[in-house]
């Protein structure tokens, strides 16, 4: 089977990055992955063709009429079986080249979308969200299943864009071990010295972009909370800049954090940075399925995070703490009590078992097959 997978860049975001962790299975199940992408970002290229798939440039950074023309091109080239979009351009642009070209089009559903937690970002206009997501709608119903990546983004989804729960499928996202490493000693040792951390000093982690709904200004409070008591603590924070940069280094400098908190930028070693922590922290005020989770669950590292229904999906009872939304002193309470916490290892050994049996490639890309399969055999009709 022949799939045209199209997604709006390779910048190596959640999506992007679960598609490179996916790739080798596609190709052991059987599948011809074939990924088209729009704009000229390219982070996870190389993970992707040394996977063995083959990638397309579909007229990049070009005028949505042009990359429309090229994606039906393309589709009717490499002769795809089925079309598997994610993310809104690529939504909107490949469900309607799909229908163009009469193939069968399953769109995956990343998160909760449209969402009160999305208005209530600084910089979303109301009526560009909501002509966002009546574009969306209008295309979800040339789809013919939808993957979604928790049972919340379902039942959301759902709703907002108008379509059946019944054609929407939900698969988690995956991760390979093999591609994490595993987290030795050693490795952890190295990475800390690298970074010129001791080695007994309490490191705490966060990947994230700089953007509102990622709430490190949480973050940066819960630090500063703990100043006094650990003044030794230090926070790192992985992620590309972001609309959010500018009032989280006022936050740090406000706080008097500056020696505390080290903003990484964007970085390509990102399970070495897990392997060096003693706890990830995720305190987002939206998530799909968070990315960072699934990897610091498959490296033994304790979570604590935001308590929203994503991440409780992902982790259940194994994180090391669920804190309500944009509670600075809940996240303090919790990073200090697990950094002195001899449990802490056990939580962490427990979330890395339900990842094995949930996350990996092997566990999800059969199940993506069989979707698929299932959009094939609903419109083999369409094709005669």
């Amino acid at each position: 089977m022949r799939v045209l997978y199209v997604i709006d860049s390779l910048l190596g975001g959640g999506a992007e990055t679960s598609l490179a962790h996916m790739a080798a299975a596609y190709r052991d199940q059987g599948l011809e992955l074939h990924v088209a992408f729009l704009k000229s970002r390219w982070d996870v290229a190389e993970a992707l063709n040394a996977a063995g798939a083959t990638l397309h440039p579909v007229m990049l950074d070009a005028s949505r009429p042009r990359q429309l023309a090229g994606l039906v091109r393309l589709i009717r080239r490499v002769r795809a079986d089925i079309v598997h979009t994610t993310l809104w351009e690529a939504d909107v642009l490949g469900r309607t080249a799909a229908a163009l070209t009469r193939r069968p089009v399953v769109t995956t559903l990343a998160s909760s979308s449209y969402s009160p937690a999305h208005l209530a970002k600084p910089t979303v206009s109301r009526h560009k969200l909501r002509a966002a997501q009546a574009a969306d709608a209008v295309t979800a119903h040339l789809a013919v299943r939808f993957q979604a990546v928790s049972e919340s983004v379902a039942t959301d989804m759902a709703r907002r864009l108008r379509v059946s729960r019944r054609r929407i499928v939900v698969v988690p996202r995956a991760r390979r071990r093999d591609v994490l490493g595993d987290p030795t000693p050693e490795r952890r040792l190295t990475v800390r010295r690298g970074l010129g951390l001791a080695d007994d000093q309490p490191v705490v982690l966060t990947i994230s972009r700089h953007e509102h709904h990622k709430a490190l200004d949480v973050l940066v409070g819960a630090v500063a909370a703990l100043r006094s008591d650990r003044p030794e603590l230090v926070a790192l924070v992985a992620g590309r800049p972001g609309r959010a940069t500018e009032s989280l280094t006022e936050a740090i400098s406000i706080t008097g954090c500056a020696d505390m908190i080290r903003l990484l930028g964007a970085r390509t070693d990102v399970p070495d940075l897990i392997t060096a922590a003693d706890v990830v922290v995720i305190p987002s005020r939206v998530e799909g399925l968070p990315g960072a989770v699934l990897e610091a669950m498959a490296l033994g590292r304790p979570v604590i995070a935001s308590d929203i229904p994503m991440t409780r999906e992902a982790i259940g009872h194994d994180a090391y703490a669920l804190v309500a939304v944009d509670d600075v002193s809940g996240f303090a309470a919790a990073i200090d009590r697990a950094l002195d916490d001899p449990e802490r290892a056990a939580i962490a050994a427990r979330a890395r078992t339900r990842f094995e049996i949930g996350f990996t490639p092997e566990a999800v890309v059969p199940r993506i097959e069989r979707l698929y399969v299932e959009a094939l055999e609903a419109t083999r009709w369409r094709r005669r």
